[in-house]
């Protein structure tokens, strides 16, 4: 089995179970996993796997699907327990779980997994419960989802599981934060004031940053600026707001950069505005950008 496998992902049929088809279907496809949502009645065959939003109805999936199944239960959401998993839910409800990293608040209060864990999914989320099938906690569901560092969490998470059910060794997952780093921070700077020599401290500072910056200045940048990346910002830094000039001020752009020997990576053509029409792009071999405005009727 490879990481293309299709995964069957059966449509919700409640609320809780199409909010946790949702949670599910993004955690997943943000991993590589190819999922896709399909009706209650379709022909599961051509699939690699199977994933229920809700334990109701599973046993008829089972009979007709020899695929890996995994069940991710929205029905506990709504106070449901189904027959064939109540002794893999232990006694005392808790408020939250730990997701690795993340301490996830679960919707409602509910009892932690027991039982053989799913590879390697973190204590009390997903179980083993018989032949070719797990069963998992809807942990998906929780305000953790819209956080960086939460929804990276719950998708390894889950990810581990679907990689567990259908036998693969390793999971599809790359931490997005190599190193132990949490977050990224972007630097970009318009060199509106760049005549004054009002180059930004990162110029001098040798930190990673992108100059934006209009042709008409390239001339004036010295050897620090030209050592880190360079963005173009127009060929002056003027309204693009007449069609009759707008992509010939886009092409001089282009031309003054080939000609300093700069490639700019990346384009913001700086204030245009909503009162011309230009249609056009600014192409170089880092960006592609097309820009179509129109008056207002």
């Amino acid at each position: 089995m490879t990481g293309v496998a299709r995964i069957a992902l059966v449509a919700g049929n409640t609320p809780a179970a199409r909010t946790v088809a949702g949670a599910v279907t993004s955690l997943l496809t943000a991993v590589g996993r190819w999922v896709e949502e399909v009706p209650a009645g379709a022909d599961l065959a051509p699939y690699a796997a199977v994933i229920l939003p809700r334990a109701h109805g599973w046993q008829a999936v089972r009979e007709r699907c020899v695929a890996p199944l995994l069940v991710v239960d929205a029905d506990l959401l709504d106070g449901k327990v189904e027959r064939a998993f109540r002794d893999r839910l232990s006694g005392a409800s808790v408020a939250s779980l730990g997701v690795r990293e993340t301490r996830a608040l679960l919707p409602r209060p509910l009892p932690p997994l027991v039982g053989p864990a799913l590879g390697d999914v973190p204590a009390g989320l997903a179980v083993e419960s018989g032949r070719a099938t797990g069963y998992a906690l809807p942990f998906v569901v929780t305000p953790a989802l819209r956080t960086v560092s939460g929804f990276w969490s719950l998708a390894r998470a889950l990810e581990d599981a679907v990689a567990a059910i259908v036998g693969e060794p390793t999971p599809l997952y790359a931490d997005p934060w190599p190193r132990g780093f949490r977050a990224a921070r972007v630097l970009t700077y318009d060199l509106d004031g760049l005549e004054q020599g009002a180059l930004p401290s990162a110029a001098t500072a040798g930190r990673a940053a992108t100059l934006f910056c209009c042709a008409d200045a390239l001339a004036r940048l010295d050897g620090a600026a030209r050592a880190l990346e360079i963005a173009a910002h127009g060929d002056v830094h003027r309204h693009f707001d007449d069609e009759r000039t707008n992509l010939a001020r886009v092409d001089r752009m282009r031309d003054v950069f080939r000609a300093s020997g700069i490639e700019p990576h990346g384009v913001s053509v700086g204030l245009l505005t909503p009162c011309s029409l230009s249609s056009g792009s600014a192409c170089t071999s880092n960006t592609y950008v097309v820009s179509v405005n129109r008056p207002p009727a």
